[in-house]
């Protein structure tokens, strides 16, 4: 750029030229942030990586999996649990609680332990199922008495008027 500077002021003068520099100096500046977003992109998918291998090899790991969550928290949850054990995916609450989170109908797959968890229903009749009523609210696959809890009805009910015939006499 140098080199081009100095021709620039021997041909078309100095103010000719501070216009030519700054320009170099802006696709230099340029070509530097792309060069930094490829670099930092590679490393993310490294990274990322390296992540994908620790789940598969630790399924029932929930602290990988945890890792995972909070280190990518813009991958979609799915691609955090592909390699998540099944007893992680049906009975451990925290791991249940991201997913109902994401859809309320989840709640149908989980152990009656947690069905029968106010936290754990409350989160999904609150999410709600992605899929609208459609297929059935949260609601349905809650406890016996969960259903017949009033908070929890009136919560399903809020996200979707058709829970409330789901719920037990209240």
């Amino acid at each position: 750029y140098f080199t081009v500077y100095m021709i620039c002021v021997g041909v078309l003068g100095l103010s000719c030229c501070i216009c030519v520099f700054l320009l170099c100096r802006a696709i230099r500046n340029t070509k530097a942030a792309e060069e930094e977003q490829r670099l930092n992109q590679r490393r993310e998918n490294h990274t990322k990586n390296d992540m994908e291998i620790q789940l598969r090899d630790n399924p029932g790991d929930k602290n990988v999996i945890m890792a995972a969550v909070e280190q990518f928290p813009k991958l979609p949850l799915n691609w955090k649990l592909k390699y998540a054990s099944f007893s992680l995916m049906t009975s451990d609450k925290d791991i249940v609680l991201l997913r109902v989170r994401e859809d309320g109908r989840v709640l149908k797959d989980v152990s009656e332990k947690l069905k029968n968890d106010k936290e754990v229903v409350m989160t999904a009749v609150k999410t709600g199922s992605v899929y609208g009523s459609l297929y059935g609210n949260p609601l349905k696959y809650a406890s016996d008495k969960l259903k017949n809890d009033k908070e929890v009805v009136m919560a399903a009910v809020e996200q979707d008027p058709s829970a409330l015939e789901y719920a037990s006499n209240i």
